[in-house]
C-alpha cells in the first residue's frame, strides 16, 4: 500500500502538467471574450453618445443576499469524496489482529458505538428548505438559502421591474447614491451595507431621445437574521429573486438581461 501511494504521488505532476496545459487555451479564450465583451460595450456607449448627446445619470443599488448555507454538492465533488473515501480505506494503517478480534473477546479497542438517534428538533433547523421556499414567498429573504438573492422593485405600479435606483445629484459621489438607494427606496430597516467608493459597472440605455447611464454600486445585506426587509410604503412591490430568476422579473432587450448575468 505504501508502494502505491508513493507511485501515485510520482505521477501527480506529470498529470497535473498536463490538464494545465490543455486547459490554458481555455483561460485564454476566456479573456479574449471578455476583452471583446467590454470593447463591444465601449462601442455601445460612443455610439449612442453620437446619437443622444451628454447622458443623465443615476445609480442603481445591486443588493445581494448572499448564500448562508453550503449549496448542494455537484455530482462530480460525491463521486470525488467517495474515491477519496476508497483510497484513505486502501492505505490506511494495518491494524493487528487483535484489534480487528476485538469484538470477538479479544484484546483491542471495543466495537464502534451505535450512533444516537438526532433529534427531530435539531434535523428541523438544518432542514435547507424554508416556509418561504414552500410558499413560494419571493419577498422574504429566507429563501433560496444556498443561492445569492438580488433585489429588484416596482417603484410604482406602473413601472417595469429593475434594480433600486436614485438619479444622480450635482456634485454626488456614486457611494452617497447608493447610500441614499438604500434609505430612499429600500427603507431604514434593511441592514445593508454599500462595498467599496466606486461601481461594479455601468449601463448606457436609450430612454426616448435621451441618453440614461446608470452606474450600479453593490451592496450586501450583512445580516439576514439581525436585518428588516424593504419598506412596503416605499414601493409598489419588490422581490429577492436568484440569478436564474432575474429574466422573470427585470424585462428589457437581450442586451441588458445579458449585461445583468454577467454582472451577478
Amino acid at each position: 500500500a505504501r508502494r502505491l501511494a508513493v507511485s501515485r504521488i510520482a505521477r501527480r505532476p506529470r498529470a497535473f502538467s498536463a490538464e494545465a496545459s490543455e486547459a490554458a487555451p481555455v483561460r485564454r479564450q476566456s479573456r479574449a471574450a471578455r476583452r471583446a465583451y467590454l470593447a463591444q460595450l465601449r462601442d455601445r456607449r460612443d455610439d449612442l453618445e453620437a446619437r443622444l448627446g451628454s447622458p443623465a445619470l443615476a445609480v442603481a443599488a445591486l443588493v445581494e443576499r448572499t448564500p448562508v448555507v453550503m449549496p448542494d454538492p455537484e455530482d462530480w465533488e460525491l463521486e470525488m469524496w467517495e474515491l477519496q473515501a476508497r483510497l484513505e480505506q486502501h492505505d490506511g494503517f494495518d491494524y493487528p489482529e487483535m484489534v480487528h478480534n476485538a469484538a470477538a473477546g479479544g484484546r483491542g479497542a471495543p466495537p464502534p458505538a451505535e450512533p444516537k438517534p438526532i433529534p427531530e428538533e435539531i434535523l428541523a433547523l438544518a432542514n435547507r428548505e424554508t416556509d418561504a421556499d414552500r410558499r413560494s414567498n419571493v419577498r422574504s429573504l429566507e429563501r433560496r438559502l444556498a443561492d445569492s438573492l438580488y433585489l429588484v422593485v416596482k417603484p410604482t405600479a406602473d413601472a417595469a421591474w429593475n434594480l433600486p435606483r436614485v438619479d444622480l445629484v450635482e456634485d454626488e459621489a456614486v457611494r452617497d447614491a447608493a447610500e441614499r438607494v438604500l434609505a430612499d427606496v429600500c427603507g431604514g430597516e434593511l441592514y445593508a451595507y454599500v462595498l467599496g467608493a466606486a461601481p461594479v459597472g455601468v449601463w448606457d440605455a436609450e430612454a426616448g431621445e435621451t441618453l440614461d447611464r446608470c452606474f450600479v454600486a453593490k451592496a450586501i445585506v450583512v445580516d439576514l437574521y439581525e436585518s428588516g426587509n424593504v419598506e412596503e410604503s416605499l414601493v409598489a412591490d419588490y422581490a429577492w429573486v436568484a440569478k436564474d430568476e432575474i429574466a422573470d422579473y427585470v424585462t428589457g432587450d437581450d442586451e441588458y438581461l445579458e449585461y445583468l448575468g454577467k454582472l451577478l
